[in-house]
């Protein structure tokens, strides 16, 4: 096999906020604090499979108020092109709202996993990290459950 199941982990996430992105738009998380095999591309946003298995995603968003009651912005972890996963950060015009996506895939080497924007209407934003308390609102992750 050549590579062990635990040496495959990726942590990513956005050194700034991302305003007004455009539908269909990979979402790039710029920083890989873990990456753990060197499966994922900081530059592109992709996660690359070296291997088959079942792998575990994980993308968490941040976004702030807004004061744009009918503002929309949907995201999907996307595998080779197909939407996958879903999460929204709708119509938040109070505080800051956080969502997520969760998804167990199954991947043969050479596939692809990003995070992509869908639905968008109005003005948005994802919160990128903030230095002020060390926190990383928007992020994606992923790590291989088992090898086949």
């Amino acid at each position: 096999m050549g590579q062990k199941s635990k040496d495959i982990a990726f942590y990513a996430y956005m050194s700034k906020d991302l305003v007004n992105p455009a539908q269909g738009s990979t979402i790039i998380f710029d920083v890989a604090k873990t990456n753990d095999g060197g499966a994922y591309d900081p530059v592109h946003g992709v996660f690359q499979a070296s291997i088959n298995g079942s792998y575990h995603f994980q993308f968490i968003g941040a976004s702030p108020e807004n004061n744009n009651p009918g503002h929309i912005m949907h995201v999907f972890i996307s595998k080779n092109g197909m939407r996958e996963a879903y999460s929204f950060l709708d119509r938040n015009t109070d505080h800051w709202v956080q969502n997520t996506a969760v998804i167990v895939l199954h991947l043969v080497k050479g596939d692809r996993v990003w995070v992509e924007i869908g639905q968008v209407a109005g003005s948005h934003m994802l919160g990128g990290y903030r230095s002020v308390d060390n926190a990383t609102h928007t992020h994606f992750s992923g790590f291989l459950i088992h090898a086949d």
